[in-house]
């Protein structure tokens, strides 16, 4: 599991592949690769729906105020006027913002990792071998979209603030990279699961590897010792055995 930092005068030009820092080993594949929808990042990365309702709930603050006598209408029409041009420009921001931050990145699945490239400021890249994952949970939401969290196992230098958004929410000690807000969750869930029970049986059918320690290896037959002799093995056992 490695993590590699980008400078941003290359901006990923330079990328042998896209998405990914080199070329694939041979025998590995690329399965999928995509990225993020941007609405549903703003909307549940940096609450857009929160900026709405705060918007309307301090027009109506202001409504009832002229309703009750304590704003004239020209106040009230002047304070609905600044808090719609605020949200607007509010929400606009964070449009782009988040627009700018999903066109950069972009999720990979190979047969035998997941690698997350992503970052504005901070370019990253974020390799993930099959055998440094535990598990893949999956959450979908009712617009189609869906988020892949990965449980790693061992310690990991990753930092939250690093993989942010690219992180499940609230695991601060023990942060959790994820593949966010992606179209057709349940299709691209289906397909890393398969990838990793396959990769798990092709590490487990490998020939583990025998390492004989030299100082055990006869260089000379002279030097072996003689073959103990075993009753039952190349010769008549005596009677009654």
């Amino acid at each position: 599991m490695t993590s590699r930092p980008n400078s941003q005068d290359d901006d990923f030009r330079f990328e042998p592949v896209r998405g990914l820092p080199a070329v694939l080993p041979r025998g590995e594949k690329m399965l999928w690769q995509g990225s993020p929808s941007w609405k549903a990042v703003a909307r549940r990365a940096l609450s857009t729906r929160l900026v709405i309702g705060w918007s309307v709930f301090v027009i109506a603050m202001k409504l009832v105020e002229a309703a009750m006598g304590q704003a004239s209408a020209a106040e009230t029409a002047s304070a609905i006027t600044w808090m719609v041009v605020l949200a607007a420009l509010a929400l606009a921001i964070i449009s782009v913002v988040i627009w700018a931050a999903t066109r950069e990145t972009i999720y990979t699945i190979t047969s035998r990792r997941v690698v997350l490239r992503f970052g504005l400021v901070a370019d990253l890249t974020i390799n993930l071998p099959y055998s440094k994952i535990d598990r893949a949970d999956l959450r979908l939401y009712r617009d189609g979209t869906g988020d892949l969290p990965l449980g790693l196992s061992g310690t990991h230098s990753l930092s939250y603030v690093h993989l942010w958004p690219n992180v499940r929410p609230w695991r601060w000690q023990r942060p959790e990279p994820m593949l966010r807000a992606l179209p057709e969750a349940a299709k691209i869930g289906a397909l890393l699961g398969d990838a990793l029970r396959a990769d798990l049986e092709r590490r487990e059918a490998a020939p583990i590897p025998v390492r004989i320690p030299t100082e055990q290896i006869e260089t000379s037959p002279a030097s072996a010792p003689a073959m103990p002799t075993v009753p039952g093995f190349g010769q008549a056992l005596p009677a009654g055995e």
